[in-house]
């Protein structure tokens, strides 16, 4: 009886402790224990093997990141887009998986302390990983992150490009009316004769007087440039009375040879001489240097092409000289022993032959009622051949027209 009494009295000491705390304490009687129930852990799949990053001390927030962010990029590089997919994702579950347990492990335990803070070392990696899987194309291939992204400035609107004026169409402008054009005169022999009397007056006149010498004639074709008939023989004359033979001329002087076939002391006339009287000399005087004589009677035995080759060379004697004192000698009086190109377009621009055709103009002997005409027209034509047409005479000028 006695045991059964105690039983039933602490019973109900225990009864009244669970009642009031108050009572607890008085008693001195410590509360029961509570089961612990069973821990649960969270499923966890089955452990990777991370990826070996390179180890780095980081001195700063910025140097953390950027060698981070340069790992992570290689790394990405290498492996795949599922590969890297599924390791972030394990990476992602397991520091979820521990930082719950921790949690609860420590709320279980009662400790006061607080849950720590992440690292900035765990902050950095997760975010290089974040931007890592981001930066990923869908073939797989990371590019690599720069660390600081610079936002691209919009292109600038460039200027409208000033627009011009519309132009206006210009105004229809009347035609101004046509002038008649000159008919020129069909060849004939009138128009040959007027041509050659033009010439006489512009150029000097061809007589052909009475000569003795082949060096005489040449001396005749020097002086009558500029000249007319009347003036070049008293000149010849002159000279045939004050002179022996043409070996003195050559030594004289050119003004007392001016003076002398002037037959006037004064300047003017003297002037006028002077440079004729001067190219007489030196023709003269390379004939006696090449001939050691003051003779062309060689002339007469050689054929036209020969005497022409030598007669040009005469610089003082003149091209157009040459050709007429070749014509001169020629024993044909019918026919033009030679005939340039020059020669040809002179005749053309007077009218005399359609077109400057050395061919055609060879026809001009149709034309010729006297052979003293043929020396005129190879004298008169080759000279002005030799210049161009605004350089021609005023009155020769406008019968070419």
């Amino acid at each position: 009886m006695a045991a059964s009494k105690k039983t039933s009295s602490k019973s109900k000491a225990a009864a009244a402790a669970r009642k009031s705390p108050s009572a607890r304490k008085a008693s001195g009687a410590h509360p029961p224990a509570k089961p612990s129930k069973p821990k649960s852990r969270p499923k966890s799949r089955p452990k990777s093997k991370p990826e070996p990053r390179p180890k780095s001390k980081p001195t700063s927030k910025a140097k953390t990141t950027k060698t981070k962010v340069k790992s992570t990029a290689k790394a990405g590089a290498k492996s795949s887009s599922k590969s890297s997919s599924k390791s972030s994702s394990k990476s992602n579950s397991k520091s979820n998986s521990k930082s719950n347990s921790k949690s609860n492990s420590g709320a279980n335990s009662g400790a006061n302390k607080a849950p720590k803070k992440p690292s900035k070392t765990t902050v950095s990696k997760t975010t290089a990983s974040r931007a890592s899987s981001a930066s990923q194309g869908p073939s797989g291939a990371s590019k690599k992150a720069s660390p600081k992204a610079t936002p691209k400035s919009p292109p600038k609107p460039e200027a409208p490009a000033p627009s011009k004026p519309a132009s206006k169409a210009p105004d229809k402008v009347a035609a101004a009316p046509k002038l008649p054009q000159k008919k020129r005169p069909k060849p004939s022999k009138a128009l040959l004769a007027s041509v050659l009397e033009r010439c006489d007056k512009a150029l000097g006149s061809v007589d052909l007087p009475a000569c003795e010498s082949v060096l005489e004639k040449a001396v005749y074709l020097v002086l009558r440039e500029q000249g007319t008939t009347l003036t070049t023989s008293k000149a010849m004359q002159a000279l045939r009375v004050e002179f022996v033979d043409w070996n003195e001329v050559r030594v004289s002087r050119p003004s007392e040879l001016a003076r002398l076939m002037s037959g006037s002391s004064k300047g003017a006339a003297v002037r006028r001489y002077h440079e004729r009287a001067e190219r007489m000399r030196e023709m003269i005087d390379q004939v006696y240097n090449d001939r050691n004589e003051t003779s062309l009677e060689f002339l007469l035995e050689e054929r036209i092409k020969a005497r022409f080759e030598y007669l040009e060379d005469l610089d003082d004697l003149a091209l157009h000289n040459a050709y007429a004192l070749v014509q001169w000698l020629s024993d044909d009086e019918k026919k033009l022993t030679l005939v340039s190109k020059e020669f040809a377009e002179a005749a053309a621009a007077f009218g005399l032959i359609d077109s400057a055709s050395v061919t055609k103009a060879r026809a001009l002997t149709s034309l010729v009622t006297d052979p003293k005409q043929l020396v005129s027209l190879q004298a008169h034509l080759n000279q002005l051949g030799e210049l161009e047409l605004n350089k021609w005479p005023p009155m020769l000028r406008e019968l070419a027209g």
